[in-house]
């Protein structure tokens, strides 16, 4: 006789929940590596436009850095609320994968258990069969 788990489609249809909530992890994660990324490229070019400034000498063009200037730091504070929007999005999905892996393992388990018993059933009637063939060769 063959193992089988009757809840198998159900593991089956959880395994590929838990895969679609690690893609979304996964999804989320690059979004805010992107999102660090720019933000860092804000606060690399705001750097180099402050360098730029202060080594003018003509007014008009400091004047016109440090409008740009504080353009970025518009840009930048945007950017920060994007950024931690994203670790917000993150963190969701990585406690939406972890639900779902959980069901899976619970799942999991439960297939073990019912192996383990299977198998303990099927080596106590081998171990009977074993038994009454014994008994009538000795007869």
């Amino acid at each position: 006789m063959k193992f089988k788990f009757r809840l198998e489609k159900v593991l089956r249809v959880r395994h590929i929940e838990e895969e679609q909530e690690r893609e979304g992890f996964l999804q989320r994660q690059r979004e805010l590596q992107e999102a660090v990324s720019y933000l860092d490229s804000l606060k690399l070019k705001k750097k180099e436009v402050a360098q730029f400034g202060y080594a003018q000498s003509d007014l008009e063009l400091r004047t016109a850095a440090y409008r740009y200037m504080e353009h970025l730091d518009e840009k930048i504070e945007q950017q920060t609320k994007v950024v931690a929007q994203c670790q917000t999005r993150l963190m969701e999905a990585r406690d939406a994968w972890m639900k779902a892996k959980q069901k899976v393992e619970l799942l999991e388990k439960l297939r073990e258990r019912r192996l383990a018993e299977f198998r303990l059933e099927q080596d106590r009637a081998e171990q009977k069969l074993l038994d009454d063939m014994g008994t009538r060769a000795r007869a």
